[in-house]
């Protein structure tokens, strides 16, 4: 979610009223036939870009989890770029990871458009919606290209805030999120200064269920490892089956992938003692790829904690060292949303919410025989600090990241 208030107007004639690099505005026309593979033209910058804030969100060692959607954030951020000019676009449009040499803003749009096309289907086995919501303060005339926009290539709702009132406001715009996550994300926003003018919100709900469960009969407690000296107590599933899974020498790491029903793939990711920071370091759009075309079945018993965790990110720290400095300052130029350069992004914050338990996250009555060896090999046991994704393949989108080190921590 990004606020956006007001600043000072600066001189028109500054340096940030030139035309960005390629001499046009972030629109151009759509082109029929283009969109067939259209979200797969921005799938590895996304990647790129989500794996970026993931190593800036995680770097000195905090002890917290770390949870969020790369493509909510990627979403949002890309949705305010349409208002956005100047050196304040051309920030944006680098800092999500795109070169507009290789990738044309109309391929951005036409991309992110298709992306949130195919990942809201209805028809899908699992349950993913997306909402993207624009709150307007009463006072603020925006440009009608600019709603034009969002509602055409993001599906974006607008509505009318009166931000004097910071807690109706507040409670407006929480109360979508909350109806939009099917109740998971209560309360994104704990304040709202009453100098903002718009909130540009994207939100995100995953419910998938495991192609093969795993026996609630065979949950038990055991002990987890935090760190070198703090131990937990977890629920921790069991489940001796097939897998898809292999050891990756160069992160030193066992990386576990499992099928959601759908099109959707968790990757867990099990570093060697002590070597987490290496495979943070390797993690990249080029990583994932290798790891989404490795196949390789295996039959062992795994042993999965069964939790529950959030975070809330406040990214506005995290975007400036990626490049994104002037739209946070007085410097930015979001003219394209109100035709006067008046407006800047004062708070960007994420939320996102992950359970994980016996039926993937919803129940299922579904049964799998499987063909299985007499010899079951050593288990893999997920008991210490571990990495986990899931990517959607139609899409071939990070969908969400994170870093489990303690999985009792809500």
């Amino acid at each position: 979610m990004i606020l956006c208030d007001h600043h000072q107007d600066h001189d028109e004639k500054d340096h940030h009223h030139h035309k960005n690099h390629h001499g046009h505005d972030p629109i151009e026309h759509e082109q029929p036939g283009k969109q067939s593979m259209a979200c797969h033209k921005i799938a590895s910058r996304n990647a790129e870009f989500a794996f970026n804030l993931y190593k800036q969100i995680s770097k000195g060692g905090s002890s917290d989890n770390v949870f969020f959607s790369p493509v909510s954030i990627s979403t949002v951020i890309s949705m305010l770029s349409l208002g956005a000019k100047s050196l304040t676009f051309d920030q944006i449009i680098a800092g999500l990871g795109f070169n507009l040499t290789d990738t044309s803003k109309e391929e951005i749009y036409l991309g992110f458009q298709h992306l949130l096309h195919v990942l809201n289907n209805p028809n899908s086995e699992l349950q993913l919606n997306i909402a993207n919501a624009l709150f307007i303060d009463n006072n603020l005339k925006v440009l009608p290209k600019f709603t034009e926009d969002v509602k055409k290539y993001y599906d974006s709702e607008a509505f009318s805030s009166d931000f004097t009132q910071s807690e109706e406001a507040k409670k407006q715009i929480n109360d979508y999120v909350e109806k939009h996550t099917n109740g998971k994300i209560v309360d994104l926003l704990q304040s709202l200064d009453h100098s903002t003018q718009m909130v540009l919100v994207n939100c995100i709900f995953f419910k998938g269920k495991w192609e093969h469960v795993f026996d609630a009969n065979l949950t038990k407690e055991a002990t987890f490892s935090v760190d070198k000296n703090t131990t937990v107590r977890v629920p921790m599933m069991e489940r001796e089956g097939v897998y898809n899974s292999w050891r990756d020498h160069d992160l030193s790491c066992v990386v576990v992938r499992l099928n959601y029903g759908g099109n959707a793939s968790a990757f867990f990711i099990l570093p060697d003692e002590g070597k987490m920071n290496e495979v943070e370091e390797g993690l990249s759009s080029a990583t994932l790829q290798k790891w989404w075309h490795t196949h390789r079945e295996r039959t062992f018993n795994l042993h999965l904690p069964k939790f529950s965790i959030s975070a809330t990110t406040d990214l506005r720290a995290v975007l400036e060292k990626l490049g994104m400095t002037d739209v946070f300052s007085d410097m930015a130029n979001l003219s394209g949303i109100t035709g006067h350069n008046n407006l800047k992004a004062s708070k960007v914050v994420h939320k996102a919410v992950l359970s994980i338990d016996e039926q993937g996250t919803e129940a299922s009555g579904a049964t799998a025989i499987e063909i299985k060896p007499r010899f079951i090999p050593r288990p893999i046991i997920f008991n210490r600090p571990f990495v986990l994704s899931i990517v959607d393949s139609n899409t071939q989108s990070l969908i969400f990241i994170g870093k489990v080190i303690n999985p009792t921590k809500v």
